[in-house]
């Protein structure tokens, strides 16, 4: 989700590349573990019907949370609204998303996106329309 929101222009700092399951940050990587560690967030491992393969879910810890106070973090981040609908979405439609969106930025042609995407995601093809839709739609609104 990081990656999508990147390249809707939330720069969080982080350089993705692609991995198995579509772009991936080895500094996000450290980042989440190092937070867990020191318990500012929470980590929650979850089925998700695409194989049966975990996923992630992080949350702030209650540590993390008196950090917020303590420091008087309050407000939306510019992000929340586009995460939320981020968050509607199930991980094969993230992961084909993020694919097309690794691929444009690494210069994959249009007229050469769909025969690289379902070189790398066969297991996908049947998401790339709907992911196509949906990167070109995020790309809209995050022009705005």
């Amino acid at each position: 989700m990081i990656h999508i929101l990147q390249e809707c222009g939330h720069d969080f700092g982080f350089d993705f590349k692609l991995a198995l399951y579509g772009a991936y940050s080895s500094e996000l990587q450290t980042v989440l573990e190092r937070f867990v560690d020191e318990e500012y967030i929470d980590e929650n491992s979850e089925r998700t019907p695409y194989a049966g393969f975990p996923t992630s879910v992080f949350k702030p810890s209650a540590r993390g949370q008196q950090i917020f106070e303590l420091f008087e973090v309050g407000g939306s981040p510019s992000w929340l609204s586009l995460a939320t609908k981020l968050n509607e979405k199930s991980t094969r439609d993230l992961e084909a998303t993020s694919t097309i969106f690794l691929l444009r930025s690494s210069g994959v042609s249009e007229a050469d996106l769909q025969s690289r995407f379902e070189g790398l995601k066969p297991h996908l093809k049947a998401n790339f329309e709907k992911a196509k839709e949906l990167a070109e739609e995020l790309r809209a609104v995050s022009q705005n």
